[in-house]
Order: C-alpha cells, then structure tokens, then sequence
C-alpha cells in the first residue's frame, strides 16, 4: 500500500527490533508515524502540537529509541520543546529544554551501552542560526541518566567550575569497544573525550591552538587528561586519533615551546592507544603539509586507513590533494 507524503522524507527512525514501527520527519517537519512495519502511515504533527497547546511550531530535528526498551522514546524540536514517550509515540510528554536551549543545532548521543544514558551537544540559548559568527557560538554539552523517563540534564559546562568555557567535538569514551577491545584501557561508563576551550572568545580560527583535547571520568568535576591544541578526535578501535594544530605554543606534556613561524600551518596527526592518556605523531610515509583527515575503520575493528588532506605547494599557489 503507497502512503503519499506531504513532502520528501528528510529523516526516518526505526524503533525496536521487530521492524513495525517507522517514524518519518519530512522537509516540511511533518511527523508520519507506521505501526505495521511501513505499509501503512499516519501524520501524527497535530498530537505534538496539541501537547503544548501551539506555544511553538512543531519541527522535529531528531528521533531517538531506546536501545532496550524501544517503546521509550525522544522526539526533539527545533525549538524549546522535548518530548518522551513510553509507548512508541501514542502518548507524548512535554519537556521544556533545561537552560532554554534550542532543539536546532542541539546533538543527542546514546550511550553505547547505558541506554537510559545521553548526551546533548547544545548551543547556548541568544545564538541565532544566521549568527556570521555561529560557528564560534558557545556550546554546552549535557547529560541525562534518565533521559527516556524522568528526563533529568546536567550542565557539564556548569559541573567543570570554570575550567570549560565551550565544548567544540565530543563523545562517549567506550563509544568503539565490543565485548573485549577496551579491555584493560581503565575506560569507565561516564569517560567523555571533548575538545574545549577555556575562556570566552577563544576559539576563533579553524585549527585553534586555543582548543584543546580533555578526558573526563566523573561529567568534568575533574579532567583527567588534557592535550593542549587537540582539536578534533576519531574513536576507532582501541585508539584515539587527534589532529593537534601546528601552532601550539605548547609541547604536547603542556610545556612552553617555540613555535616555527616558517613550520607548515595546519595540524599533525597524533594517535593514542591507551585511551588518550599518552600520544604520539603519526609516522605518515612523507612529510606532508597536513589540512585534515578522513579516517576508515577496517572490518575487524583492529586498524583504519588514514586519507590525508594536505597541501602541495605550486609556482602559481598552492593546491590541496588527498
């Protein structure tokens, strides 16, 4: 049986294992929702509307299913509205977002193996999409242990007590580990990598050497370890893979060093194999003016393949090659 949409799907959820229920976010926000494996849908936008009386338009930017309990779900807006649900979306619970953040530009991330367990990447409330500056507009970063139900958010901006002024990248610690792969590495269920940096207005340039790379095992009452100038992290097996800008002024121990004015610009990659306690730089074949990376697990979680995004100098400029 066709069901003719509204508009063009923009996003689709699966809830639960058994493949009956569909939900479907169209480009038009509508919410379509099947019960019967997706022979059948509904448009189900009003209920969301009706449950908070039209106090803001429905835009659903994101659905979420509980990995355990399907039934248990979050729905969240653009705007300031959150929704859970227990029974696959039939009867929907309103939540104002904590602090007035906005669904738009807000991340959620599941824990790996805490179910009830989510992360929130938000931007501060006062940042507007068309900010010229929206790329350096401050984000929080968030954590429910109860997110499904009760539905509970710790600040963990709040919990750092100063030492965090905004988080730029981030996630769960044992986000690539199966069964066995972490084994041994002292990685605990609440360890979260970020990048952040510490006062307002520092992160202003791409390949900040003002962003730097934290691991934190208590939500950031305490920072485990910090590698000054990691800017952005990759989690592939039991490694971590950090692009450190060039323009550190700090060795990666955090002692002052010299920095080459004439030394490349851009970053270097660095890996680590004991959950981001110690690194190293990456013996890549040549020496390359490195840009960025792109980086491909391969099949038995053990390695990746590292695409590397440099620059080849050129008599009329320079011209960037992978």
């Amino acid at each position: 049986m066709q069901t003719f949409l509204e508009s063009k799907v923009a996003g689709v959820e699966w809830a639960g294992a058994d493949d009956q229920h569909v939900f479907i976010v169209s480009s038009k926000h509508a919410v379509w929702r099947s019960k019967d494996g997706g022979s059948t849908f509904e448009d189900v936008t009003e209920r969301f509307n009706a449950s908070i009386k039209g106090e803001e338009k429905v835009s659903i930017s994101q659905i979420m299913s509980h990995k355990a309990s399907p039934n248990l779900m979050l729905f969240m807006n653009s705007g300031e509205y959150m929704w859970t649900s227990n029974d696959y979306g039939e009867t929907l619970n309103p939540h104002k977002n904590p602090g007035g953040f906005r669904g738009l530009g807000t991340t959620l991330k599941a824990h790996p193996t805490r179910p009830d367990w989510v992360l929130a990447h938000a931007k501060r409330p006062g940042c507007q999409l068309l900010d010229e500056v929206q790329m350096r507009c401050a984000s929080d970063l968030l954590v429910s242990l109860n997110a499904f139900t009760d539905h509970t958010w710790t600040n963990l901006t709040a919990n750092a007590a100063g030492k965090v002024a905004g988080f730029v990248d981030w996630g769960w610690g044992v986000t690539p580990c199966n069964k066995t792969s972490c084994d041994g590495l002292g990685l605990v269920d609440e360890t979260v990598y970020s990048t952040m940096y510490e006062h307002a207005g520092d992160w202003d340039t791409a390949w900040d050497p003002d962003v730097h790379f934290v691991r934190s095992d208590d939500w950031f009452k305490t920072i485990k370890k910090k590698v000054p100038c990691g800017n952005q992290f990759e989690l592939l097996g039991r490694q971590v893979y950090l692009a450190v800008s060039n323009k550190c002024p700090q060795d990666m121990a955090g002692k002052p060093r010299k920095v080459d004015p004439t030394a490349p610009p851009g970053i270097t990659l660095h890996t680590s194999d004991d959950a981001g306690m110690s690194f190293k730089a990456a013996c890549l074949p040549v020496a390359l003016r490195q840009q960025g990376y792109e980086l491909l697990e391969t099949h038995d979680n053990a390695g990746a393949i590292v695409i590397v995004d440099y620059m080849v100098q050129m008599p009329m400029g320079n011209l960037q090659a992978s």
